[in-house]
């Protein structure tokens, strides 16, 4: 059982000051209306106290240490409320909020004589630990108000606000306001609010307390919050939140869990820094892809955080010290096959095309170039864990993978692109998002293949961030055949073609492929309807600059063959137009020609010649295929006229 005792040893200063009553009183931070109800304050309130990283982020997580909710009378749970506690609690001066609408006083706030008043202490575990300690807080808490006392030593302020901050709720009835006409506040309906005080002590008493502390030299800060923080960020956050509570009465609540639900989140940000130190800059510095390092890099580094102390902590309930192995089907640059190998975690990653930053892991990372197929189960025999991180056409496929395999086999998923086993995945309920409906598709093909699926939220830079772990089953080993036959006949009941893998090369499909006979003439049919088109108020321009047409109404103008060419680029027509960047402006959903009578652009560097003259190798479209020819001189046009040519 965790010992309040060393805390209350360290904080005696504290405890001498408020049990003494000299120099404290409370200092009113900041009020603020809410339209929120107490069980509103309630809920915001632990948001703040369990998921503190929403919106701190100098805190990763917070842990609540293992002392029960006991009342602070002592007489429930386990008595952990010492007499000195006890006594620094009822020392702490009364508060009487105001009303932050009305101005109206209301009833006081007792920390110790409150009905229903209950204590614990959380653990604020910070996102930086080679940068901040960590810090334990006192929390009492009642109907409506939650008092926070740091139990750390440094944690006086040079500004003499001691870090003892509380959060009040309160229902003010502005009819009990004293009787004044002349009084623009008195209102017949009720207001709620929201207040922060801080505890000041005295400025000899702080000043003291620094001296004794000057010994011990420079030190990390710990991870507290300042008052400053507390009036100008969370309150109006707590505000929010209630104001939100109050709105989605009746509506459906958020399906997902809280991020990284599964694991001990104090393990997982000091492994993941570790990690980020110990590969993640190293990486960054030598990446030869095209994608971005910040993200790519530092996102396999979190995943390969989360996925090492949940194997741990497998390992720990199951008694076993043997690190599990692992395949990784779809793996793409192989970073996280790398970390896990690195680690001490032996297995194998797999993809369709080898990435460029595969021969600098060196050998010791096994990365195989190969076609992975649902029915190769040779290949994913013998390892613990199957991995599918991105897998896109195999998503759905490693669940029915691992039962296959063995019934031993756990995987863990990161769904992002939409596949069903024999395609594109065709949504099935339109109640939901599109992303939350594939979601729940992968659950249901685990659970057929009879897995205990549990959800988690991972902490990456991705807008797709759910993943999934099939750990445990649903039946008994000695059920396992029949329930592979199944999963068989579900497999094939919704089979209607074959298995395609995607292709070893990746098609540009950014519309520069295709043939420029069929880009001219989808340019030209566009430029010249706008052309035929005119806008209010520029009938008097001797520069014609043409309409404005609608991208859904310009794609009709095209051919059903030019159609055809464009199906399957990405974007379609609105990424060819924007190709043609000279010719096109795109903005809400509309084309129109670029109007460069008026345009300031700046010029795009190019190779000099010499110091007087820049080379120009672009035509300018508008001085060949614009009925009023280019709006601007060869000299001030940023692209090639024909006078200038040899």
């Amino acid at each position: 059982m965790w010992a309040m005792a060393e805390f209350l040893d360290s904080n005696i200063l504290l405890m001498d000051v408020c049990v003494s009553g000299v120099g404290m009183y409370w200092d009113e931070l900041s009020s603020l209306p809410t339209a929120g109800e107490a069980a509103h304050f309630q809920n915001a309130l632990r948001v703040w106290i369990d998921r503190p990283n929403v919106c701190n982020k100098m805190i990763s997580c917070s842990k609540t240490e293992d002392i029960a909710m006991t009342t602070i009378d002592g007489e429930a749970g386990n008595g952990l409320m010492t007499s000195d506690l006890k006594e620094f609690v009822q020392s702490l001066p009364q508060i009487t909020p105001r009303c932050s609408k009305c101005g109206a006083l209301t009833s006081c706030v007792n920390f110790v004589h409150s009905s229903e008043k209950s204590y614990f202490v959380r653990k604020l575990v910070p996102r930086r630990p080679d940068c901040y300690l960590s810090n334990y807080e006192l929390v009492l808490s009642s109907r409506n108000s939650f008092l926070f006392v740091p139990l750390q030593t440094e944690t006086f302020y040079p500004d003499h606000v001691y870090d003892i901050y509380v959060v009040i709720y309160g229902d003010c009835d502005v009819d009990h306001v004293k009787d004044n006409s002349n009084d623009e506040r008195k209102q017949s309906e009720n207001s709620n609010f929201l207040s922060a005080y801080s505890l000041v002590l005295d400025k000899q008493i702080v000043d003291s307390n620094k001296t004794d502390n000057a010994s011990q030299g420079a030190m990390k800060r710990a991870c507290y919050v300042t008052s400053q923080w507390v009036s100008q960020k969370l309150l109006p956050t707590l505000s929010k939140w209630c104001d939100e509570e109050s709105a989605k009465l009746g509506e459906k609540k958020p399906t997902f869990p809280p991020s990284l639900s599964l694991i001990d989140k104090e393990k997982y940000t000091l492994l993941y820094n570790s990690l980020k130190f110990k590969y993640g800059r190293e990486i960054s510095k030598i990446w030869p892809e095209v994608t971005d390092p910040q993200k790519y890099v530092y996102e396999d580094v979190a995943i390969a955080a989360y996925l090492l102390v949940l194997w741990e902590q497998e390992r720990e309930e199951s008694g076993k010290e043997e690190k599990q192995s692992f395949i990784d089907l779809g793996c793409g640059n192989g970073l996280l096959v790398h970390l896990l190998t690195s680690e001490g975690h032996p297995g194998k990653g797999v993809d369709i095309r080898r990435r460029k930053i595969w021969s600098i892991y060196g050998s010791e990372t096994d990365l195989e170039e190969a076609t992975v197929t649902p029915d190769n189960l040779t290949l994913v025999s013998g390892y613990d864990w199957l991995l599918g991180n991105h897998s896109d056409e195999l998503t759905p496929w490693i669940p029915v993978m691992a039962m296959r395999s063995n019934y031993d086999t756990r995987y863990w998923v990161l769904p992002c692109c939409f596949f069903d086993f024999y395609g594109k995945y065709e949504r099935t309920q339109s109640t939901v998002g599109q992303y939350e409906d594939y979601l729940m598709f992968v659950a249901s093909v685990g659970k057929k293949c009879g897995f205990d699926i549990q959800e988690d939220v991972m902490r990456i830079p991705s807008t797709k961030r759910v993943c999934m772990v099939g750990m445990g089953r649903s039946y008994r080993e000695r059920e396992h055949s029949a329930w592979m036959d199944r999963v068989n006949e579900f497999t094939t009941g919704r089979r209607d073609d074959e298995f395609a893998a995607r292709p070893r090369e990746e098609r540009v499909r950014n519309c520069t492929k295709i043939d420029r006979g069929i880009q001219h003439t989808v340019v030209m049919t566009i430029s010249n309807h706008l052309l035929k088109t005119s806008r209010a108020g520029e009938a008097c321009r001797t520069w014609n600059r043409g309409g404005e047409l609608k991208l859904s109404d310009a794609v009709e103008l095209l051919s059903d063959s030019l159609r055809s060419n464009l199906k399957n680029e990405c974007g379609g027509l609105q990424t060819l137009l924007r190709n043609y960047n000279q010719v096109f402006e795109i903005s809400a959903g509309s084309v129109q020609l670029r109007d460069w009578s008026v345009e300031e652009r700046a010029p795009r560097k190019r190779k000099r010649l010499n110091s007087m003259k820049c080379l120009r190798t672009k035509p300018c479209w508008f001085e060949v295929n614009h009925p009023d020819g280019c709006p601007r001189s060869a000299q001030s046009c940023t692209f090639l006229h024909h006078n200038e040519t040899k």
